[in-house]
């Protein structure tokens, strides 16, 4: 039951992600055809775009965190003793669940603190661009908790094997 949600978290963030890549893509070939076209612009399109922006981003870390395809330094994790190999995955799964845990709850509070402040042209509190911030931790949190459950039964607990939930 859990991979399945996580999968359908992952096929839903990517399906933002692409949403929102899309209509930028789409609203920054307008701008420039309307401009060249007709010399004139939108003058909300870069207000859209910089909140799309913002959230294809952070969507795009939680995306790369639940599938594993962001950057990672292992040379050195690599060449040690299987035991200390374990102990320092699961230290590292540790602190950065602590550090979203942490961006999460401060994320929130600062989220909470830009309502009142608004976009010059379309008038967006900038509550909206900010939220993403606590939405993508709680993502990679909830996807680093279920990859820490599973690391820590099958390197620490004796004979538990795959598909034994």
């Amino acid at each position: 039951m859990v991979p399945t949600l996580m999968g359908w978290l992952n096929n839903l963030v990517r399906m933002i992600c692409a949403m929102l890549l899309a209509g930028m893509l789409a609203l920054v070939i307008g701008q420039v055809s309307v401009r060249f076209l007709f010399g004139m612009s939108w003058v909300w399109v870069e207000e859209v775009i910089r909140y799309s922006l913002t959230w294809l981003g952070f969507l795009g870390i939680a995306l790369a965190v639940m599938s594993h395809t962001h950057a990672e330094v292992d040379y050195f994790v690599n060449k040690m003793p299987v035991t200390a190999r374990k102990v320092v995955t699961l230290l590292v799964l540790l602190i950065c669940l602590a550090f979203f845990v942490f961006l999460m709850v401060y994320g929130y509070r600062v989220a909470i603190t830009q309502t009142r402040f608004r976009s010059p042209i379309l008038r967006i509190s900038a509550f909206y661009r900010m939220i993403v911030i606590p939405i993508s931790a709680s993502i990679i949190v909830v996807d680093l908790s279920v990859k820490t459950v599973a690391k820590v039964r099958a390197d620490w607990i004796p004979g538990f094997q795959k598909g034994n939930d």
